[in-house]
């Protein structure tokens, strides 16, 4: 079998057991990858050494490294990552074969583009138990409000969790709580904007909305078709009994959402530099589509002219890769066997590109001539003996060969050492206390170490972050059992009744944009 015949073998088997992916922008380094190997259930990943486009390995055995908590077979996958200026790091959520949430902290080895391991946290118990096919989602709001994680309850409620370094991890309550026809979440939080929006599948003909206001709830709405409006005209929010939360029956809707049963297999969101937000999603006919808001009404958005910048995909799941301040947009997903990337700057559709599997930019090895017409070696005619050059080189490879042997030896006695002094290291770490539990915001979980607000800890200061996966949510509502969240600029609310005069969409966004895309969109298929 011939060389590329066997490169390409390997590039099959390293993606065709491909499973849920999540992807986020880290600062000035640009998009990172993850994705779980079905086969294994190891979440491989994109070299995090990569600049700009991400260089994911054959290999399937670069994975991350969550010994401690194994992840379980078709997990949802979450993660942002930041640059704390002296490594770039990671924090990424999934669920551990007992269906807990996860939260392990990363840090890069620069040289390698490998991760190793810094901590790793159970931060569900205490909180609603989640469904075995929960989704996951997540935001890093900076040093100071964390981090808020999105995932399917039992019912099929989109729950929230979040996380500071005043009250360490805490339930926050129902975000969404109206009809769902399928447990995937996708959600955006551009910075210095405390609107969050979250979107789930609601049925066969529509997605369901939540997005968080300034009076500390989630107003609920339904696109294509509306809600229908409350007995007393009230705004529909995470707290209106989802009993009497129904669609306008009256409404005749002037687009329809393109090759949609309301059950993807995943969703993503991204939002550019002028607040236009978009959701991505494949559909029953395994092509990509983009549907978006533009003048707070939610439109489909065109193909891009060129088929090459969306091929077609092989089973439905994708991650959104989005940078707000730069307009970078990457979406990534199985096309063809093979791991894609589909590149929208700026608002304008590249064809999509193969990722890298290393980095072909890399000083290739010195090659040395093995059969060299000059050398002394067989330069005689039927000569059996051996030349003084080859003598001398047979004496040099000896002597190279017993201090190889040296070396190695002295390798594993350091090695020995460093593990040694690692497990000590280990000891007394369990010995201080567990990072295993719940928070102690919750009623009756182990208390769990708050993460130091410092660059030389394991969490440092994410500073400004973008993160998208299914992207995020913010703030937070009053929740259940009394816990608070708050956006970026108030303190912590105390019990109010919402403002029922508020708009779906706030009107005092001049924002104003050309959406990501290519700038058009229609207002039928």
């Amino acid at each position: 079998m011939g060389a590329s015949s066997l490169w390409s073998l390997g590039l099959f088997a390293a993606t065709a057991s491909a499973g849920h992916l999540a992807a986020w922008w880290t600062n000035d380094f640009g998009p990172t990858l993850m994705m779980q190997d079905d086969a294994s259930a190891g979440i491989r990943y994109s070299l995090c050494n990569s600049h700009n486009t991400p260089i994911f390995p054959n290999d399937t055995s670069i994975t991350m490294p969550l010994l401690k908590f194994p992840p379980k077979n078709g997990t949802a996958l979450a993660g942002g990552g930041w640059w704390d200026q002296k490594n770039v790091v990671a924090s990424i959520f999934y669920f551990n074969q007992k269906n807990e949430i996860v939260n392990s902290l990363l840090q890069c080895d620069d040289r390698t583009g490998h991760w190793s391991n810094t901590g790793d946290y159970v931060i569900s118990s205490g909180a609603p138990k989640a469904a075995n096919n929960s989704d996951l989602s997540m935001a890093l709001l900076g040093a100071k409000e964390g981090y808020r994680v999105l995932y399917n309850g039992l019912d099929g409620a989109v729950q929230l969790l979040s996380y500071n370094n005043d009250n360490g991890w805490r339930y926050g309550g129902v975000a969404y709580n109206a009809s769902s026809s399928a447990n995937v979440i996708a959600s955006i939080y551009p910075p210095a904007d405390t609107n969050i929006t979250l979107l789930v599948p609601r049925d066969s003909q529509n997605m369901g909305l939540a997005r968080f206001y300034g009076d500390n709830t989630w107003h609920i709405e339904s696109f294509p078709t509306p809600l229908n409006a409350t007995v007393n005209n009230t705004i529909i929010t995470n707290s209106t009994n989802p009993n009497s939360i129904h669609l306008n029956a009256t409404f005749v809707p002037t687009y329809s959402l393109p090759a949609w049963d309301g059950k993807p297999k995943s969703m993503g969101m991204a939002e550019d530099s002028s607040w236009t937000r978009s959701v991505f999603y494949v559909g029953t006919d395994k092509q990509l589509h983009q549907i978006g808001n533009l003048d707070y009404k939610w439109l489909v958005f065109d193909r891009p002219s060129n088929n090459a910048s969306w091929p077609q995909s092989d089973d439905g799941y994708l991650a959104v890769a989005n940078d707000f301040n730069s307009d970078s947009l990457r979406v990534y997903y199985m096309s063809n066997g093979k791991l894609i990337e589909a590149n929208g700057d700026s608002g304008k559709w590249q064809s999509a590109l193969v990722l890298p599997s290393y980095n072909a930019t890399a000083p290739a090895p010195t090659n040395t001539p093995t059969n060299n017409p000059g050398s002394e070696a067989g330069t005689g005619e039927n000569s059996s003996e051996l030349s003084t050059g080859a003598k001398a080189g047979i004496g040099v490879g000896v002597t190279l060969a017993v201090l190889a042997i040296v070396g190695i030896v002295v390798a594993v006695i350091l090695l020995k050492r460093r593990q040694k002094r690692q497990q000590e290291a280990d000891a007394a770490a369990a010995a201080a206390g567990s990072t295993v539990g719940g928070s102690t915001a919750y009623s009756g979980a182990a208390t769990e170490p708050k993460y130091q607000d410092s660059p030389s800890t394991a969490y440092g200061v994410p500073g400004e972050l973008h993160s998208e996966h299914t992207g995020t949510t913010a703030g937070g509502s009053g929740g259940d059992g009394g816990y608070y969240y708050y956006n970026n600029n108030q303190p912590p609310p105390q019990h109010q009744q919402y403002n029922s005069n508020q708009m779906y969409e706030l009107p005092d966004q001049s924002r104003r944009a050309e959406m990501i895309g290519e700038g058009h969109y229609k207002e039928a298929p």
